[in-house]
């Protein structure tokens, strides 16, 4: 690593394929094609958007989750010593160590919050008076939605007048026309024609995803014999059964339900697929929407978190099931979907054109590299005002015992 060159340093308690990892992934390379020094510190894992980091120039630290070594965290901070963390949040609560051993050391951080289920602030009510002070020393908290910061800001201690909001975006290969190969083979594989209308669900089978809301709209729909040219595909990790049968006295048929495990590449389904669906009881901006929208697919979506942001009026926006049951509504909207592709092509050409203008990689990228430039010359323009010779970043008070410090990688 050359001192000449600005370190940052991505820290995440994420080490999988989806949600938090992809961001961190944009980031990191949008990062050093920048021409930053990057490095990234988080639990180890083997996936292929690590190796294309590897052979970008990331540098990569595994760490161990903070409860079995509390030591690893402070450890990788102090000995990398950064010119600046971005801490890649999957809850607010992630990470919690390592940004105390930061803001004690007085290595300037950013929080980058991706999620923030309020639950949390009463399950780990004991942590709100850490996070208060993690708020207060971080150079700014970046939230992934507008409904996600003023969560942070009601239940979870970030003071009304800080933080702001950078949208994810999605690379290239979402924004490309349908591939009609990858449509067919898919299709071919499920056994479905290819004039029939297939939804697609992406989230893991557990509490909170919905699922008990799409097999009541499935009943719905059979109970009214409007299931006929309707197909369901749901890919996600978890047991599949136990959210898709009995909830809605539904028995999977595997001629119109189908269900996958996670797909490391999940284009060649939304380039099958007519429809997404995502009857989220919680999620604060689920990737797949941006997904979906844009591959130019249509999207019915709850009206939770900060899908209203995404979606907007460029598709259907369900009630908050918390309030009343929402299978009626979804069958009925599934059906008007079936019966109207001039419907579909409508809404699926309005998200599209949502998310080339909101929800682009490059547009995420450009808007963190304009925030870290601003967040730089904020730390040199405060070096010279308090009078001290203006080195080079690289060479902070922490990095100067780097060489006494002895951590056990």
């Amino acid at each position: 690593m050359t001192n000449n060159m600005t370190h940052i340093l991505i820290y995440t308690d994420s080490n999988g394929y989806f949600g938090v990892e992809q961001n961190n992934h944009i980031l990191g390379l949008a990062l050093i094609n920048a021409g930053f020094s990057v490095s990234m510190a988080q639990p180890f894992g083997q996936h292929r958007l690590i190796q294309e980091r590897q052979a970008a120039g990331i540098e990569h630290h595994w760490i161990k989750p903070e409860g079995n070594d509390g030591e690893k965290p402070s450890c990788i901070i102090k000995s990398l010593a950064p010119d600046l963390v971005l801490f890649g949040d999957g809850s607010p609560f992630s990470n919690i160590e390592a940004k105390k051993t930061a803001a004690s050391n007085d290595i300037p951080f950013v929080v980058v919050s991706y999620s923030a289920d309020p639950q949390l602030s009463e399950t780990h009510a004991d942590k709100l008076a850490d996070l208060s002070m993690i708020y207060s020393k971080a150079e700014t908290v970046i939230g992934s939605s507008q409904a996600g910061l003023d969560l942070l800001n009601g239940k979870f201690g970030l003071p009304f007048d800080r933080g702001a909001v950078i949208y994810p975006g999605r690379p290239a290969e979402y924004f490309q026309e349908p591939d009609q190969a990858n449509r067919q083979n898919v299709r071919d594989d499920l056994g479905l024609p290819n004039d029939h209308l297939l939804c697609l669900t992406v989230a893991p089978f557990k509490e909170g995803s919905g699922y008990q809301h799409l097999t009541d709209a499935i009943s719905h729909l059979e109970k009214a014999g409007k299931l006929d040219r309707v197909h369901f595909l749901c890919i996600g990790e978890g047991e599949a059964e136990k959210f898709l049968n009995g909830k809605a006295g539904l028995q999977i048929d595997a001629r119109k339900i189908h269900c996958l495990p996670p797909q490391p590449d999940i284009v060649p389904y939304l380039d099958a697929a007519d429809l997404c669906i995502q009857p989220f009881e919680f999620a604060e901006l689920p990737l797949i929407l941006l997904e979906a929208m844009a591959k130019g697919l249509p999207v019915i979506a709850t009206a939770v978190g900060g899908v209203s942001e995404i979606v907007d009026e460029t598709g259907f926006l369900l009630p908050d099931p918390i309030w009343r049951p929402i299978g009626p509504v979804l069958a009925n909207t599934i059906h008007w979907m079936d019966q109207s592709e001039q419907l579909r092509q409508e809404l699926g050409s309005a998200g599209s054109k949502r998310a080339i203008q909101f929800f682009r990689a490059e547009t995420m990228a450009n808007n963190y590299l304009s925030l870290i430039s601003m967040i730089l010359n904020r730390l040199r323009a405060k070096a010279n005002r308090d009078n001290k010779k203006a080195a080079p970043l690289g060479q902070s008070p922490a990095m100067q015992l780097e060489d006494q410090l002895r951590c056990d990688r």
